[in-house]
């Protein structure tokens, strides 16, 4: 059984749960980003410390941990946000976390939406997605470490840019099939030089103190129409 909680919850009622349900219990928590700015700023009322904190309390009474975490954070140009989200992805490896799920920020829930219209926030493009869990899954830069999963949230995949109709449900599959097998096909790995997630280079004008996208123009797709099917990374 997968249930959702808050890092700062997950104390003694979890393991009374657990013994009260048939199955073993999994709990899902939102680590969204351990960017040292953009982290406070998204409102979570917790710090990274206390997502560790937690999976350590939670793996002590022998319950799985999930992790979710954001690709695309409002204020950072696309190969920046690649970054931070495998930086996250490294820091819940090292928390213990058994299934990490990469999930692309979306307009929808007000907060993106209001960032979106003043020109702070895009959505991820489809290269993106391929790209973080390509070099998350193999190459020299791989994240990933021991038996924990790592899988891309493919809700709305159709609404995010670089993709066209020729080529979309081929990477869609391609995406999915990652997921499952946990191992990324030859044509979708990380050539040379995209296999490491070394510090990017900065977007042009650093956010203001308090306000992570100030400063930030919202980062054009990476990959924008594309017009024919590719095997491998669409920009590859």
């Amino acid at each position: 059984m997968i249930v959702e909680n808050h890092p700062r919850l997950s104390g003694a009622a979890v393991p009374r749960f657990r013994d009260a349900i048939a199955g073993r219990l999994e709990v899902a928590m939102g680590l969204e980003t351990v960017h040292p700015r953009i982290l406070p700023w998204l409102g979570k009322q917790m710090t990274a410390a206390d997502f560790a904190a937690a999976c350590d309390r939670l793996r002590g009474w022998d319950i799985d941990v999930r992790g979710f975490v954001l690709l695309g954070l409002p204020g950072l140009a696309e190969e920046e946000s690649i970054h931070w989200c495998l930086e996250t992805v490294a820091f819940a490896a090292r928390a213990g976390v058994r299934h990490v799920s990469i999930i692309p920020a979306r307009a929808g829930n007000g907060f993106f939406d209001d960032l979106a219209r003043r020109g702070l926030f895009a959505p991820p493009s489809a290269a993106a997605l391929e790209r973080v869990v390509a070099r998350a899954l193999s190459g020299p830069g791989r994240v990933a470490s021991g038996d924990m999963l790592v899988t891309v949230d493919l809700w709305g995949f159709e609404s995010l840019a670089g993709h066209c109709p020729a080529c979309r449900d081929e990477r869609r599959r391609r995406l999915e099939a990652i997921n499952l097998a946990q191992q990324v096909p030859p044509e979708a790995a990380p050539g040379p030089g995209d296999g490491s997630h070394d510090a990017p280079k900065p977007a042009a004008g650093h956010p203001a103190a308090g306000h992570p996208a100030a400063g930030h123009p919202a980062a054009a797709p990476h990959a924008p129409a594309c017009g024919c099917p590719r095997g491998g990374l669409h920009d590859a």
